[in-house]
This record gives C-alpha cells, sequence and structure tokens, in this order.
C-alpha cells in the first residue's frame, strides 16, 4: 500500500469541515462542542435558503453562503429574499426570522458568546411550536 488512499481520505474530510467550519477551527484544527454550534448556524441558513454553504457554479457574489445572507438582515424588507424559493409561500416569515437569529447567535465570532447546543434545541423547539399556533388577533395584543 502506497497510503494514498488514506491521504485523500483526510484530504476530502477537511474540505466537507471547511464549508461549516468555525473561524477558530481554521486558525486551531481543534474542535469543540461550540465549533459544532457553528456549523449548526451554518446549517441552518443552508435549510433556510435551499443553499449549500459554498456553491461555486453561484454569481461569485452569492458563492459563500454566510457572506450572502448579510446582504439581507433579519429584520430587514429585504430578508424574505434569501428564503428558499421552493418553499413557495408554505412557510412562516416570522418562524423563518427567529430561526435566522437563532442562526446567527450560534455565528458568533466569539466561540464563548455561541449558546450551548441544549439552548438551541429548546430555543428551536419553541419557533416551530409558536409558527403552529395560530396569529393572535391584533386588538388581542
Amino acid at each position: 500500500m502506497d497510503g494514498h488512499g488514506d491521504d485523500q481520505t483526510q484530504y476530502t474530510q477537511v474540505i466537507r469541515i471547511n464549508s461549516h467550519a468555525a473561524p477558530e477551527y481554521m486558525m486551531t484544527g481543534h474542535l469543540t462542542h461550540k465549533t459544532d454550534v457553528w456549523s449548526f448556524g451554518v446549517l441552518l441558513y443552508e435549510i433556510l435558503s435551499g443553499r449549500r454553504s459554498i456553491d461555486r457554479n453561484r454569481p461569485k457574489s452569492e458563492q459563500i453562503l454566510l457572506q450572502w445572507v448579510k446582504c439581507f438582515p433579519v429584520n430587514s424588507k429585504r430578508f424574505g429574499c434569501i428564503i428558499d424559493p421552493r418553499l413557495g409561500n408554505r412557510y412562516s416569515i416570522g418562524a423563518a426570522r427567529e430561526i435566522a437569529k437563532l442562526a446567527d447567535t450560534c455565528l458568533s465570532t466569539i466561540p464563548k458568546q455561541r449558546p450551548k447546543m441544549s439552548g438551541v434545541v429548546k430555543r428551536l423547539e419553541r419557533i416551530i411550536q409558536a409558527s403552529k399556533e395560530p396569529p393572535t388577533p391584533r386588538h388581542l395584543k
């Protein structure tokens, strides 16, 4: 055996990780629970947008998902532009905004400021539950 298979496997794994990798992992190579939270934040934006974290087939300004979504802040009128068009109108924009806010907390550049995964799961469950409840009429708010 010449070992080429092992080198190729490691290289492939690094490429897969890098598209979701937290900045501190890219600098140190160390994985932690907080790097997992970062990756989950990327995954949330992938789900919302229906896009991959890196897609070289898109225009240059849209190739890196996290850079592209920054052009559509959560509280802006343009936020809906990031939602996967294949969803049509079969989603709650309020829930999508809350999921994006959750993703943003996961994507804090300061690892200690990222939530624990257990907190992320609880918040996601609350967002999903709230999106299933009928909206409160304005006059009762």
